[in-house]
Protein backbone atom coordinates (compact mmCIF):
# COMPACT_ATOMS: atom_id res chain seq x y z
CA UNK A 1 0.00 0.00 0.00
CA UNK A 2 1.27 3.56 -0.75
CA UNK A 3 2.26 5.72 2.04
CA UNK A 4 -0.65 8.06 2.89
CA UNK A 5 0.21 11.85 3.12
CA UNK A 6 0.45 12.63 6.78
CA UNK A 7 -2.37 15.68 7.75
CA UNK A 8 0.80 18.26 8.11
CA UNK A 9 1.30 17.33 4.21
CA UNK A 10 -2.37 17.34 3.26
CA UNK A 11 -3.18 20.91 4.78
CA UNK A 12 0.10 22.18 3.41
CA UNK A 13 -1.36 20.70 0.03
CA UNK A 14 -4.48 22.63 0.78
CA UNK A 15 -3.14 25.59 1.51
CA UNK A 16 -0.95 25.94 -1.58
CA UNK A 17 -3.78 24.35 -3.88
CA UNK A 18 -6.08 27.57 -2.23
CA UNK A 19 -2.71 30.41 -2.50
CA UNK A 20 -2.81 29.04 -6.49
CA UNK A 21 -6.10 30.84 -6.64
CA UNK A 22 -5.77 33.22 -5.29
CA UNK A 23 -2.78 34.45 -6.89
CA UNK A 24 -4.15 34.03 -9.76
CA UNK A 25 -7.36 35.74 -9.48
CA UNK A 26 -5.45 38.72 -7.67
CA UNK A 27 -1.75 38.03 -8.26
CA UNK A 28 0.21 37.67 -5.36
CA UNK A 29 0.85 41.53 -4.36
CA UNK A 30 -2.95 41.58 -4.19
CA UNK A 31 -3.74 38.62 -2.66
CA UNK A 32 -4.24 38.24 1.04
CA UNK A 33 -3.12 35.40 3.66
CA UNK A 34 -7.04 35.91 4.77
CA UNK A 35 -7.70 35.33 0.74
CA UNK A 36 -5.74 32.14 1.03
CA UNK A 37 -7.39 30.74 3.89
CA UNK A 38 -10.86 31.71 3.24
CA UNK A 39 -9.96 29.59 -0.54
CA UNK A 40 -8.49 27.04 1.87
CA UNK A 41 -11.60 26.62 3.83
CA UNK A 42 -9.19 27.08 7.00
CA UNK A 43 -8.34 30.04 9.30
CA UNK A 44 -5.58 32.33 9.13
CA UNK A 45 -4.06 31.00 12.15
CA UNK A 46 -3.61 27.72 10.18
CA UNK A 47 -2.39 29.33 7.73
CA UNK A 48 0.06 30.88 9.67
CA UNK A 49 0.81 27.78 11.50
CA UNK A 50 2.02 26.01 8.38
CA UNK A 51 3.85 29.06 6.97
CA UNK A 52 5.63 31.97 8.70
CA UNK A 53 5.04 34.55 5.41
CA UNK A 54 3.04 34.74 2.19
CA UNK A 55 6.07 34.67 0.96
CA UNK A 56 7.05 31.37 2.26
CA UNK A 57 3.65 30.23 0.40
CA UNK A 58 4.57 31.71 -2.77
CA UNK A 59 7.68 29.27 -2.12
CA UNK A 60 5.90 26.26 -1.63
CA UNK A 61 3.54 27.04 -4.12
CA UNK A 62 6.17 27.40 -7.16
CA UNK A 63 7.83 24.17 -5.30
CA UNK A 64 4.59 22.26 -6.06
CA UNK A 65 4.62 23.71 -9.35
CA UNK A 66 8.12 23.08 -10.58
CA UNK A 67 7.23 19.54 -9.12
CA UNK A 68 4.01 18.75 -10.66
CA UNK A 69 5.79 20.24 -13.95
CA UNK A 70 9.23 17.98 -13.27
CA UNK A 71 6.47 14.21 -12.73
CA UNK A 72 5.52 15.46 -16.23
CA UNK A 73 8.59 15.65 -17.61
CA UNK A 74 10.27 12.29 -16.09
CA UNK A 75 6.94 10.62 -17.11
CA UNK A 76 7.17 11.30 -20.70
CA UNK A 77 10.70 10.67 -20.74
CA UNK A 78 9.84 6.77 -19.61
CA UNK A 79 6.55 6.47 -21.63
CA UNK A 80 7.58 7.36 -25.23
CA UNK A 81 9.69 4.70 -27.44
CA UNK A 82 11.99 7.07 -29.35
CA UNK A 83 13.35 10.45 -28.75
CA UNK A 84 11.19 12.01 -31.47
CA UNK A 85 8.41 10.65 -29.47
CA UNK A 86 9.47 12.09 -26.31
CA UNK A 87 9.73 15.32 -27.64
CA UNK A 88 6.54 15.38 -29.31
CA UNK A 89 4.86 14.25 -25.94
CA UNK A 90 6.87 17.21 -24.62
CA UNK A 91 5.50 19.77 -26.70
CA UNK A 92 1.90 18.39 -26.15
CA UNK A 93 2.26 18.35 -22.58
CA UNK A 94 3.51 22.06 -22.66
CA UNK A 95 0.73 23.24 -25.49
CA UNK A 96 -2.13 21.56 -23.38
CA UNK A 97 -0.57 23.52 -20.53
CA UNK A 98 -0.55 26.96 -22.71
CA UNK A 99 -3.91 26.38 -23.61
CA UNK A 100 -5.84 24.30 -21.04
CA UNK A 101 -4.44 25.55 -17.89
CA UNK A 102 -4.88 29.01 -17.31
CA UNK A 103 -4.71 29.37 -13.50
CA UNK A 104 -1.56 27.74 -14.02
CA UNK A 105 -0.63 30.54 -16.24
CA UNK A 106 -1.65 33.13 -14.59
CA UNK A 107 0.36 31.63 -11.60
CA UNK A 108 3.58 31.10 -13.62
CA UNK A 109 3.48 34.50 -14.96
CA UNK A 110 3.48 35.55 -10.91
CA UNK A 111 6.06 33.38 -10.28
CA UNK A 112 8.04 35.23 -12.95
CA UNK A 113 7.48 38.51 -11.68
CA UNK A 114 8.81 38.00 -8.36
CA UNK A 115 12.11 36.62 -9.64
CA UNK A 116 14.15 39.43 -9.01
CA UNK A 117 12.19 40.60 -5.88
CA UNK A 118 12.13 37.22 -4.13
CA UNK A 119 15.64 35.35 -4.13
CA UNK A 120 14.17 31.89 -3.09
CA UNK A 121 12.11 32.24 -5.88
CA UNK A 122 14.56 32.83 -8.53
CA UNK A 123 16.48 29.92 -6.52
CA UNK A 124 13.63 27.19 -7.28
CA UNK A 125 13.18 28.75 -11.02
CA UNK A 126 16.88 28.22 -11.49
CA UNK A 127 16.90 24.56 -10.56
CA UNK A 128 13.87 23.94 -12.44
CA UNK A 129 15.41 25.19 -15.86
CA UNK A 130 18.20 23.12 -15.08
CA UNK A 131 16.53 19.98 -14.61
CA UNK A 132 14.10 20.78 -17.27
CA UNK A 133 17.15 21.50 -19.55
CA UNK A 134 18.78 18.65 -18.63
CA UNK A 135 15.91 16.44 -18.96
CA UNK A 136 15.49 17.71 -22.61
CA UNK A 137 18.92 17.78 -23.60
CA UNK A 138 19.46 13.74 -22.34
CA UNK A 139 16.41 12.95 -25.03
CA UNK A 140 17.90 15.16 -27.53
CA UNK A 141 21.37 12.89 -26.82
CA UNK A 142 19.21 10.21 -27.05
CA UNK A 143 17.86 11.34 -30.39
CA UNK A 144 21.20 12.16 -31.40
CA UNK A 145 23.00 8.95 -30.59
CA UNK A 146 20.07 6.46 -32.37
CA UNK A 147 20.82 8.63 -35.34
CA UNK A 148 17.00 10.55 -35.39
CA UNK A 149 18.41 13.64 -34.84
CA UNK A 150 21.65 15.29 -36.21
CA UNK A 151 24.24 16.88 -34.35
CA UNK A 152 23.63 19.70 -32.42
CA UNK A 153 24.62 21.96 -29.81
CA UNK A 154 22.12 20.00 -27.02
CA UNK A 155 22.06 22.34 -23.70
CA UNK A 156 21.16 25.67 -26.64
CA UNK A 157 18.62 23.75 -28.13
CA UNK A 158 16.88 22.55 -25.04
CA UNK A 159 17.09 25.60 -23.46
CA UNK A 160 15.55 27.32 -26.85
CA UNK A 161 12.61 25.07 -26.95
CA UNK A 162 11.96 26.03 -23.06
CA UNK A 163 12.28 29.70 -23.95
CA UNK A 164 9.56 29.04 -26.79
CA UNK A 165 7.06 27.15 -24.43
CA UNK A 166 8.12 31.11 -22.35
CA UNK A 167 6.96 33.06 -25.23
CA UNK A 168 4.17 30.73 -25.79
CA UNK A 169 2.74 31.40 -22.49
CA UNK A 170 3.31 35.25 -22.44
CA UNK A 171 1.42 35.25 -25.91
CA UNK A 172 -1.82 33.45 -24.15
CA UNK A 173 -1.74 35.94 -21.72
CA UNK A 174 -1.92 39.06 -23.91
CA UNK A 175 -4.32 37.15 -26.59
CA UNK A 176 -6.66 34.46 -25.09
Amino acid sequence: MADQPSLEDRRRGQIVAAAMQAFSRKGYDAATVEDIAAAAGVSKGLVYHYFRSKEDILAATAEAWVSTLEGYMRRLATAEDTATNKLLAAQRLATEHVLGKWEFLQVQVEFWSELHRRPEIARLHAQMFRRFRSLLAAIIEEGITSGEFRSVRVQEVASLMMAMVDGLVLQRMADR
